[in-house]
């Protein structure tokens, strides 16, 4: 399923769906794909200070 999956919660038969997809397998799929990219994901592996854009920058200061 894809990523991008515009999310629609229309109540059918009292289970809720997701574009026509079981929330259930919709969670499933969101899960494996939170599995395969957990090791690209900054907020899981960190950033290093060389690369991180946000790190403070360094002041100079003339005596």
């Amino acid at each position: 399923h894809s990523a991008a999956v515009e999310l629609r919660f229309p109540h059918v038969s009292g289970k809720y769906l997701l574009n026509g997809a079981r929330v259930s397998q919709a969670a499933a799929d969101l899960k494996q794909f939170c599995l395969q990219n957990a090791q690209h994901d900054p907020l899981l592996t960190g950033v290093s200070s060389s690369t991180n854009p946000f790190r403070p920058q360094k002041v100079c200061s003339f005596l």
